[in-house]
């Protein structure tokens, strides 16, 4: 509900990125990994919310630049919106015809995210070192 809230009102294009919607944004996360933990179905889709939680964390909303946060603001709406669709068609509605229907695009995302953090280009550094 609080997820959708954010959503509707647009609170990240109007506000932008801040260390306390940050905090609100994990929080709702933790409500979805509680659910997502307890079936075994959702496994893949846990993961993917946790590492991006581990984004969100790592995001220095104080030294980001203006096309940065523009970035993030438009993935974490993205994901956002995933999730609560994913909700919707999965346990509200029953419509989807695969559970697993979101899972490329949360992923896919939080890939976007790591290129903008620009842990994407460290971790190949590393994978090149080896």
């Amino acid at each position: 509900m609080i997820l959708n809230k954010i959503l509707m009102h647009g609170f990240l294009q109007q506000k932008g990125i801040t260390t306390e919607l940050i905090d609100e944004i994990q929080k709702l996360l933790n409500l979805y990994m509680s659910v997502l933990h307890q079936i075994i179905d959702f496994k893949e889709l846990y993961s993917y919310i946790l590492y991006f939680k581990t984004m969100l964390s790592q995001i220095d909303v104080d030294n980001i630049t203006d096309k940065q946060a523009k970035k993030y603001n438009e993935i974490i709406n993205s994901i956002l919106s995933d999730l609560i669709n994913w909700k919707h068609e999965i346990f509200i509605t029953k419509s989807a015809k695969d559970i697993h229907y979101l899972d490329n695009s949360i992923f896919s995302s939080i890939l976007q995210m790591e290129m903008i953090s620009g842990n994407y280009a460290q971790k190949d550094n590393e994978m090149e070192s080896f």
